[in-house]
């Protein structure tokens, strides 16, 4: 009967209290008329609009019948219908990610708190730069939840080394440079939908070569991994280690600044220092909102 339907989501602005083309003004109608469109309905659950529904292009070129109509009108309930499913689907699956993710994150802080605090604070670090550089909502979620797992492979190195005060030997260093690996391996039973299990394991990879596990180099380091490598390093340097005091927030930056394009992907140095340098405030902030589970919306210094 139809040559297409076009279903367009969320466009309540255009069909704000009217229902079908009839009821539209005159000008609306003709704009209407002139893309070919005959036929408007809403979909709506509960009496919210979530979307209309579009008919164009009659091959009978007769006038729509009060049966088309009432057709019209329950296969937009199917769709809506399916619809609502979706996004019910869509929330389930979110609320599971984010109780796996609360349960690793537990386990990890009853065996090493300083580890898991440091996932919490490196995980909004990492989601600030990303808001930053232009990720969306969706991309910037998922360097979030690496940030909050990405060093769970710590699991695997005993106590005494990971809260060994002064340097460690190479032996130990060997044992710790695993844990991006242990992590991969954890967290590859969980099909996440972002590339979580690979900037787990990437995450102490550096541009040039020369970090591990496996020495990648350029754009065999995806984008999500750079962005927590430089948060990562930044909170690292900026905090109290088991081996050293803080070394603070100014050495922290000269660090990134230094290795920019080198060690660490310039725009994210870039977008990094643009929101910290000479903003000692802002990166308090971004801590705080990290011990409380919150997110920090923070605005670049230019």
């Amino acid at each position: 009967m139809w040559v297409f339907i076009c279903l367009i989501l969320l466009a309540v602005l255009l069909i704000k209290g009217k229902k079908y083309v009839n009821g539209l003004p005159p000008r609306d109608k003709e704009i209407l008329k002139n893309s070919g469109i005959e036929l408007l309905v809403p979909l709506k659950n509960k009496n919210r609009v979530s979307g209309i529904l579009l008919l164009a292009g009659n091959s009978f070129r007769k006038p729509d019948s009060l049966e088309e109509q009432r057709i019209l009108q329950r296969a937009s309930s199917n769709i809506l219908g399916d619809i609502e499913n979706v996004k019910g689907e869509f929330n389930e699956l979110h609320k599971t990610i984010e109780g796996v993710i609360n349960v690793v994150s537990r386990v990890m802080g009853s065996r090493d708190p300083y580890t898991a605090s440091h996932q919490r604070r490196v995980a909004e670090l990492a989601r600030v730069i990303a808001k930053e550089i232009g990720f969306t909502d969706w991309q910037m979620t998922g360097v979030y939840v690496t940030g909050l797992v990405h060093d769970i492979g710590k699991v695997s190195i005993p106590t005494e080394i990971l809260t060994k005060p002064g340097k460690i030997n190479a032996s130990e260093f060997n044992i710790i440079k695993n844990h991006s690996r242990v992590g991969y391996d954890i967290l590859q039973q969980i099909d996440f939908p972002w590339p979580v299990t690979t900037a787990v394991l990437q995450h102490h990879e550096r541009l040039d070569g020369s970090g591990y596990p496996d020495g990648l180099t350029g754009d065999d380091i995806i984008l999500e991994t750079r962005i927590l490598s430089v948060a990562d390093v930044v909170e690292a340097m900026s905090s109290h280690r088991p081996y050293r005091p803080a070394l603070g927030l100014d050495d922290a930056l000269e660090e990134i600044s230094r290795g920019s394009g080198i060690l660490y992907d310039s725009d994210v140095v870039a977008a990094c220092l643009k929101l910290l340098r000479k903003n000692k405030i802002g990166f308090d902030e971004i801590m705080a909102a990290a011990e409380t589970n919150r997110e920090c919306v923070l605005e670049a210094i230019n």
